[in-house]
């Protein structure tokens, strides 16, 4: 059997789940992102689209900030969201992992699985998931459901703009993240959901049309 890509992400999973298990959530980090950045020297994409241009740019921003937008004005008007100051010290990780994030999962697992946005979109979120602990079954599902959306966004944006797009976005969506608070209340969570995926169909349907 031909080893792929797609050994990365079952190796960077099954030790998420372990360390998770474990309690221990920096090592679980550490690992799966070794993990992923190894994977991606030792398997070459086949093709790659850079996209460095201001038009990319700016795509990745744009659309970065739809989600939080349409959440800090639902959420925000239900009381639901507080403010917190950027901790700088969170940027140069956040943009390391982004970026080990979207060589893998945007570049060399679509180019994996044939680019398939449903299955790439799918590891995304499972990935993410085994960096959480499993207390709650509907949380969980909750969660799946909010990172394919996100993945899909990132997915399209690779695909029509190139790796300067789905790279800002991801970067610039993570910054902002970091901003705010939202309750874990599973109506809050659905919410989110929904304005993730509204945005995922958004951004399709206005890339690819025009």
């Amino acid at each position: 059997m031909k080893l792929d890509a797609s050994v990365g992400f079952l190796l960077a999973f099954s030790l998420n789940l372990v360390f998770t298990l474990m309690k221990n959530y920096v090592a679980a980090r550490i690992t799966s992102y070794f993990i992923l950045a190894t994977t991606i020297v030792i398997f070459k994409a086949r093709s790659f689209k850079l996209g460095l241009n201001a038009e990319s740019i700016v795509a990745g921003l744009f659309y970065s900030i739809l989600p939080h937008y349409f959440n800090l004005m639902i959420l925000g008007l239900a009381n639901e969201v507080s403010f917190i100051a950027l901790n700088s010290m969170l940027i140069i990780p956040n943009l390391f992992t982004s970026i080990i994030e979207e060589l893998y999962f945007r570049v060399l697992l679509y180019d994996t699985l044939k680019k398939s946005y449903f299955k790439t979109s799918l590891m995304f979120s499972l990935f993410h998931l085994s960096l959480y602990t499993f207390n709650e079954a509907i949380l969980s599902l909750i969660l799946v459901a909010f990172y394919f959306s996100l993945g899909i966004i990132f997915q399209v944006l690779y695909e029509k703009h190139g790796f300067a797009a789905c790279s800002t976005s991801h970067i610039a969506f993570n910054i902002v993240a970091s901003m705010y608070l939202v309750n874990l209340k599973y109506l809050c969570l659905a919410v989110i959901i929904f304005t993730t995926m509204a945005t995922a169909l958004i951004i399709k349907e206005i890339i690819y049309r025009y």
